[in-house]
């Protein structure tokens, strides 16, 4: 995609801000943006500066009846009501009606506010969330939206019970947001990991029916977290794979009884069925 491409779905996302002075600091940060090829350059000479997204304050989008409010540094979240970017698993939404579902990687909680009010008073969603500014957004977004049935967990989500060390990705250097394995040319913060199913055995979850991993390529270590869950309740999951080897990997922790379809890009969804070849993967 070129930059002249790029340039412009960021300003289609100016149409989400959900006041006029939101859509105000939506435009800022799109014309910010163009200057995330010189702080590349300056990269290079070891001239870090901070990044230029932190000149604009916090600031909503809307979808429907749902809102949510975020800071200017935390990544282009204007672009999840009017791209593609939010719709990613728009094929399976009208299926989440009850029981509970795992925002693994919830971040400013766009997946979390949506299921949540879908589910009311038949489900809830456990949201799980390291980076501690998107964690900030994301309980200040479930009060926005007055969800109560949203348990949120400041913490990472891996193999185990433990400490992970997130890389913080630079404004200029990386598309991804933090990361535990791919490098943004940022700083590292030390974090908390919970298992899933360390998760769900403290918080006594039964009847999981969706678990969705969002973790910039750490996914196939969460899986490895949640076999017993993926075992007892066989939920639907959706995770990303960056790569093929990072796909690959994932395919490598379900049990045999999950067979892995494509929703999009780099997103898939391995959903259990009785008797069927874990290896098939079907185009949309």
């Amino acid at each position: 995609m070129g930059l002249v491409q790029q340039f412009g779905i960021h300003v289609r996302g100016i149409g989400a801000g959900d006041r006029l002075r939101d859509r105000a600091a939506i435009a800022v940060l799109v014309g910010l943006r163009v200057l995330a090829p010189l702080w590349s350059v300056l990269d290079r000479i070891d001239i870090r500066p901070g990044s230029p997204l932190g000149l604009v304050g916090r600031y909503r989008i809307r979808d429907g009846l749902n809102r949510w409010e975020v800071g200017g540094n935390e990544g282009a979240a204007y672009l999840f009501p009017r791209t593609t970017l939010g719709k990613a698993y728009g094929e399976i939404e009208p299926e989440i009606t009850e029981g509970i579902c795992i925002d693994v990687g919830a971040s400013f909680g766009w997946y979390t506010v949506r299921w949540a009010r879908q589910l009311g008073s038949h489900g809830q969603v456990v949201a799980i969330e390291a980076q501690p500014k998107h964690y900030r957004s994301l309980i200040s977004n479930v009060d926005l939206n007055k969800l109560p049935n949203v348990r949120a967990l400041s913490c990472a989500a891996g193999d185990h019970d433990g400490v992970l060390d997130l890389n913080i990705p630079q404004f200029g250097l990386s598309t991804l947001d933090a990361s535990a394995v791919y490098n943004g040319g940022g700083p590292t913060i030390r974090v908390r990991m919970r298992s899933v199913d360390s998760v769900c055995d403290e918080l006594a979850l039964v009847d999981v029916r969706l678990v969705k991993i969002d973790v910039e390529g750490f996914e196939p270590q969460v899986l490895r977290g949640m076999a017993r869950l993926l075992e007892r309740d066989r939920p639907s999951v959706l995770f990303e794979a960056i790569t093929t080897e990072a796909l690959g990997s994932c395919r490598e922790e379900l049990p045999p009884t999950y067979t892995v379809r494509r929703l999009g890009d780099l997103d898939y969804i391995a959903e259990s069925r009785a008797g069927s070849d874990p290896t098939r993967i079907t185009s949309p």
